[in-house]
């Protein structure tokens, strides 16, 4: 089984890191946006060069504010019967997901949260802007 693993944890986070499975996991912006800002930013490049740098952060797509923030706007998501997949919805690190999806991996490091501000802290805590990622 290959897992791509996160280099660093913080210890302010008090979720349990999971290793999550890609085929269980959806990317929410379509795949064509994901693809583009990858190349754009050269995420590949970093991913090759430095790994994965910090866990995704991942969500059922049952929670009301989740389903609102896929539906309308991402309809690919969304059954014949109009509910949400189920699945894990990638809220923070879906280039990541795509990169460990091409290249082969079964899992990766994350974490599963339930509510928007457990989301919003894991990202203040490990959010790196496009321009600063490591090349």
């Amino acid at each position: 089984m290959k897992i791509l693993r996160a280099k660093n944890h913080l210890s302010e986070i008090k979720f349990k890191v999971l290793e999550l499975p890609l085929n269980e996991i959806r990317i929410i912006p379509s795949l064509d946006w994901i693809k583009n800002r990858s190349n754009q930013f050269d995420y590949f490049k970093s991913f090759d060069n430095h790994g994965m740098l910090w866990p995704i952060v991942v969500t059922t797509g049952k929670p009301e504010w989740v389903i609102k923030r896929i539906l309308p706007k991402n309809p690919h998501h969304q059954t014949s019967t109009g509910e949400l997949y189920s699945s894990f919805y990638v809220h923070i690190g879906n280039k990541r997901v795509l990169y460990a999806k091409e290249k082969g991996y079964d899992r990766i490091e994350g974490y599963l949260v339930e509510t928007k501000e457990d989301k919003n802290l894991i990202h203040r805590l490990q959010h790196i802007e496009h321009k600063d990622i490591p090349k």
